[in-house]
């Protein structure tokens, strides 16, 4: 009992230093939005809440104020080469972050979620999948930390940022056809001018990628998950 009741203070203690670690970080970062100056997705919650989970509680704080000193929050100076297209862009994500924010007020945040995420998954695929990960970042930072304004607000930009930039991909994946991944992978022709390392995280060209779609449809469910994942 002794061993079990130590165990498990150990636990309690490491679950206050990562509370009070995220926390510390999203008051840091309040100033930022959905992305640095130079366009590209905002990474500091996903970061600092990616350190907290391998247990480097003591280094997020250096590693936020880091991050601050090298990456201006948008509309800083040099925020974009575009900036019109940018504005714009941002102010929808805008309209979806004050409506996330108003969801989070009047309702618990699991429940924004699991109303949520199964809406927009299937637009998983825009903005290099940030929408989908920042969310993931948010709903672990949220659970550790409490349902504290910063953290709902932090949930409420990640959601924000999925459905502004939702993107379906070709194909849906019901997973009832005949080809495992490996055969359906090796079945796609290759580009005949290489993509970009930016087209192709952005996935602008798969549309042109003649078989891609039927691909997807033709996947069949994993005979083992575990093995998959």
């Amino acid at each position: 009992e002794t061993a079990v009741a130590g165990a498990d203070a150990l636990a309690d203690a490491d679950d206050a230093r990562r509370a009070d670690a995220l926390a510390d970080a999203l008051d840091r970062l309040a100033h930022h939005g959905f992305t640095d100056g130079g366009g590209m997705a905002h990474h500091a919650p996903m970061g600092a809440e990616a350190l907290s989970a391998l247990g480097y509680h003591e280094q997020v704080a250096s590693w936020v104020d880091t991050y601050n000193r090298r990456h201006d929050p948008m509309g800083a100076r040099g925020a974009a080469r575009d900036g019109h297209r940018a504005r714009r862009a941002e102010g929808r994500r805008g309209d979806w972050a004050v409506l996330f924010d108003h969801l989070l007020h009047e309702q618990l945040w699991p429940d924004v979620v699991r109303a949520w995420v199964p809406r927009l998954i299937p637009g998983y695929g825009g903005a290099f999948t940030h929408g989908l990960l920042r969310t993931a970042h948010a709903v672990r930072t949220i659970d550790a930390v409490g349902s504290t304004p910063a953290a709902r607000r932090e949930l409420a930009r990640a959601l924000a940022w999925w459905a502004g930039t939702y993107t379906e991909l070709p194909g849906r994946a019901s997973l009832s056809g005949p080809l495992t991944l490996d055969e359906a992978i090796g079945g796609l022709p290759r580009p005949s001018t290489p993509w970009s390392p930016e087209d192709a995280g952005r996935f602008v060209h798969l549309h042109e990628l003649h078989g891609f779609a039927g691909a997807v449809e033709d996947l069949a469910a994993p005979r083992d998950p575990d093995v998959a994942l």
